[in-house]
């Protein structure tokens, strides 16, 4: 006995919809081809000739039926092309375009004319494409990168100048390993990007790696001579740990950093080698490199990142009834204020001892942190002959030296505890400040990365300086100038 109601046209259009608990159709013994399986558990079997956004159409030895989706708990087809479509629409819904079109192209396979599997190719390559394009763009403008996949791996095409990611360091080349913690390796592209894109101002954690290979040489420390790229090393819980490069060392040009990891020498895995061993595998002649993959730890807080043309505080208008003139610096834009990029050989700002690296906190009076670069320009430039008041912070590397009659090392200066912070009252002649640039007046505002505020006390601020004789200290300053303005000659 049949229990299901045929299709009946009503007013021409109108569809009568009803559904009984069991429904089994047979013409000539044979099982007809598709199964609709309803949520109570109830059987649906006919052929299935038509599918709409809210309703399946299936065609049974009386007529056609309609079954609405909600009522649906899944579609088995007899034809196993059309599962595959099914399944592969299925993660189309979701976003997971490769997926589908995996199912796709399986289901061509089965079915070379399947034209529904090739509209759906065609379809979802397009929306992936759109989807590749926008997420690409959110991460340019994230973080100023372009990654790639190669292999297992996801790798870093392009760095922009002046971008979030190369204000830490991130280099073309480099291998993202792990996002958040997440090992990226085997990982899809569109999942790296989606764990790299985020809200303007928040952070995201990566641990990047790279290949240096810097050059050997002979160096001198304290009373003895060795052959080496200028590092201390020690073995630590994450593996061979970079503990102190040395300024101006062969180390130091390749770009090394205290806190990298060493993953391999000379092409080898130094998971299970000790400490030793280690140190033996890096040893070698002057002159020749030291091939390292290291590993690095590193923050980015993303910004709303819009690749900015550096202005040229030396390239100046007319001023009325006065000669034009500027300080001999070009500065670019940065999240921190107007940041130096160059410098002009013997202008009024070099022989200030402004440096390349060092932001503008204040020109003028006017704090510089959150005005467009086009006014900070405007606030350099000025009549020759003219002063400007600015205010700087500078990033000074130094070691640390003996200090007479004592077992630490120092940097050579004395200090006082004034309303602005800890400033230099008296530099040592020879001293390690002196000779690392800093001038009486100088206020330090950061050891290490450690920013430095009223609540710490003189005595915790005297130990974050003291040290081991001969390692490794960086310094942030703020400092005050007064520049005359000069005719500045562009070549």
């Amino acid at each position: 006995m049949i229990l299901v109601m045929k299709i009946k046209k009503i007013n021409d259009r109108k569809l009568l919809w009803i559904l009984l608990p069991v429904f089994f159709f047979w013409i000539s013994g044979n099982v007809y081809a598709d199964s609709i399986i309803l949520k109570n558990g109830s059987i649906l079997k006919g052929i299935i000739v038509k599918e709409y956004s809210d309703r399946v159409i299936l065609r049974i030895p009386d007529g056609e039926v309609g079954v609405y989706k909600t009522l649906i708990s899944r579609v088995v087809y007899l034809r196993p092309e059309q599962n595959l479509l099914e399944k592969g629409n299925e993660y189309a819904k979701k976003g997971e375009f490769d997926e589908a079109l995996v199912q796709y192209r399986e289901a061509l396979k089965v079915n070379h004319d399947f034209e529904e599997a090739k509209n759906a190719i065609s379809r979802v390559s397009e929306a992936k494409q759109s989807q590749k394009e926008i997420s690409e763009e959110q991460l340019k403008q994230s973080l100023g990168i372009i990654i790639k996949k190669e292999g297992d791996e996801i790798k870093i095409v392009s760095v922009d100048t002046n971008s979030p990611a190369s204000r830490v360091g991130i280099k073309p080349e480099d291998i993202i390993e792990t996002i958040w913690d997440v090992h990226l390796k085997y990982e899809k592209l569109d999942k790296a990007i989606a764990l790299l894109t985020g809200e303007k101002g928040t952070s995201v954690s990566l641990a990047i790696r790279r290949q240096v290979s810097p050059i050997r040489r002979e160096i001198r420390w304290y009373q003895k001579e060795f052959v080496g790229i200028g590092i201390s090393v020690s073995m630590e819980e994450k593996g061979l740990t970079i503990t102190d490069v040395s300024s101006g060392q062969p180390a130091d040009k390749a770009g090394l950093k205290s806190g990298d990891c060493i993953a391999a020498i000379e092409g080898k895995s130094i998971r299970y080698t000790s400490l030793s061993e280690a140190i033996k595998m890096m040893a070698g002649q002057p002159g020749t490199p030291l091939n390292l993959i290291i590993t690095r730890k590193i923050n980015i807080l993303r910004g709303d990142y819009k690749k900015i043309k550096a202005a040229l505080a030396l390239v100046l208008p007319v001023v009325k009834e006065e000669e034009a003139g500027g300080i001999g610096v070009q500065i670019v834009g940065t999240s921190e204020g107007p940041k130096i990029v160059n410098v002009l050989y013997q202008s009024p700002a070099q022989i200030s001892g402004i440096k390349t690296g060092d932001l503008l906190v204040e020109i003028d009076g006017v704090l510089t942190k959150h005005i467009l670069l086009e006014k900070a320009t405007e606030l350099l430039q000025g009549g020759v002959g003219t002063v400007v008041p600015l205010t700087i912070t500078q990033d000074i590397s130094l070691i640390r030296q003996k200090i007479p009659g004592e077992n630490f090392g120092g940097i050579g200066c004395t200090l006082n505890k004034g309303e602005n912070g800890f400033e230099i009252s008296r530099l040592l002649p020879n001293g390690a400040a002196e000779e690392a640039g800093m001038k009486k007046g100088d206020i330090i505002v950061r050891v290490g990365d450690k920013d430095i505020t009223d609540k710490i006390s003189f005595s915790q601020f005297v130990e974050e300086i003291r040290g081991q004789v001969g390692t490794k200290l960086n310094l942030t300053i703020r400092r005050n100038l007064a520049i005359k303005r000069t005719k500045i000659g562009v070549q």
